[in-house]
């Protein structure tokens, strides 16, 4: 199972961006996103773009990405990616 984890979403500045994460990881065989923060408009769009075009990609908000890291820790591998190719500490 692929999951993108977007990590500081903002939803006044970010919905561009976002939409292009959820959109790309899509396309590239991703199973879903986990959004931190609340954003339904986005969860709304993906699931538009899903119902017209099919598969199974599903987008969910959550409120902190630590909890999500540690259960992916429990149940397998994490592979970390950067917009900027950054390291992380």
């Amino acid at each position: 199972m692929i999951t993108v984890l977007r990590i500081g979403h903002r939803p006044e500045r970010d919905k561009r961006v976002t939409t292009h994460v959820a959109l790309v990881a899509r396309a590239f065989g991703a199973d879903g996103m986990l959004l931190v923060g609340d954003d339904p408009g986005i969860v709304e769009v993906i699931a538009g773009v899903t119902a017209r075009f099919g598969g199974d990609f599903r987008v969910r908000c959550v409120s902190g990405h630590r909890p999500e890291i540690r259960r992916w820790k429990e149940r397998g591998e994490i592979v970390h990616l950067t917009m900027y190719g950054l390291p992380v500490d």
